[in-house]
């Protein structure tokens, strides 16, 4: 069975890959989840270079939070339920990274302990599509939004591909 934190970062993946929804690229609609609405976006603005299929349907939605900031009051509790959010979350960057015994933030990224965030890469077409689901935990003095884990790949061979800032080092696990 899923810890609460992995259980949250499944059903936000799931909800943000399904909707009411009929054939069309994904990025092209807004998804409904228990969350608020979320606007995705084309993984490539241009033919990649390489072999990807299907490339023009795969579809990124990236920063999306799945817990509640972890600073003040929660930076050493367990992560807390993710607020709800009024207005369309616009999943076009990647969520902040979170601070750990290494510092990142060289390469422009934004550290910050408001950093739960999941990132879905999706060549779905519809709601009704049964594709598989990777959630990839990328290595401890890593980042989510590092190229070596973009999930477009994956998802030019129709399976969901899912990865997402956690906290790591004192942050995290004491």
């Amino acid at each position: 069975m899923l810890s609460w934190p992995n259980r949250n970062i499944a059903s936000v993946a799931l909800l943000a890959a399904s909707g009411t929804l009929t054939s069309a690229a994904l990025y092209d609609h807004t998804i409904s989840t228990k969350y608020g609405e979320i606007q995705g976006y084309p993984s490539f603005n241009s033919t990649p270079k390489g072999n990807l299929t299907n490339w023009q349907n795969i579809a990124v939605w990236k920063g999306i939070p799945f817990a509640a900031s972890t600073a003040g009051e929660n930076r050493w509790r367990a992560p807390q339920p993710a607020p709800h959010w009024n207005s369309t979350l616009d999943a076009s960057a990647f969520g902040p990274i979170c601070p750990a015994t290494k510092s990142f933030g060289g390469n422009g990224e934004d550290v910050d302990e408001d950093c739960l965030s999941l990132n879905i890469w999706s060549a779905a077409r519809s709601s009704n599509d049964k594709l598989p689901v990777v959630m990839w935990s990328t290595p401890a003095e890593s980042t989510a939004s590092d190229a070596l884990f973009d999930g477009s790949g994956m998802a030019s061979q129709n399976v969901v591909f899912v990865n997402y800032n956690y906290r790591t080092g004192a942050f995290g696990w004491m």
